[in-house]
């Protein structure tokens, strides 16, 4: 469904926001649409303040296991070198989303200058 909005062109009239979850990129056509038709980023956050978020989603079939802070490493290790290759990078550390959407509001600005 996401990689039919991005080449219908409906999530790429600068006017949506898309969390995508971790694993879209990990489809190479999505990935690939995403890189080419829309701001990629990366808002990158350790794997214990990711657990912190959703130990309690039940709805996540990957953590659904013995350790689920151990699976969260082992796919972010994984997925790390996909997640890299967008072109906006931000550190969530411990910001808040306000922060966070600033971040990534200024990175778009100076790259489109």
């Amino acid at each position: 469904m996401l990689l039919r909005l991005i080449q219908d062109g409906r999530a790429v009239d600068g006017k949506m926001i898309i969390a995508t979850g971790g694993g879209a990129v990990t489809q190479p056509d999505t990935l690939s649409a995403l890189k080419e038709q829309t701001r990629l980023c990366w808002i990158n956050s350790p794997a214990e303040a990711i657990y912190e978020r959703i130990k309690f989603d039940t709805k996540r079939p990957l953590l659904q296991a013995d350790n689920p802070l151990a699976v969260l490493e082992t796919l972010l290790a994984e997925r790390k070198p996909l997640y890299a290759q967008a072109p906006y990078i931000v550190d969530l550390n411990d910001k808040d989303p306000y922060a966070t959407v600033d971040e990534m509001l200024t990175l778009f600005q100076s790259k489109d200058q």
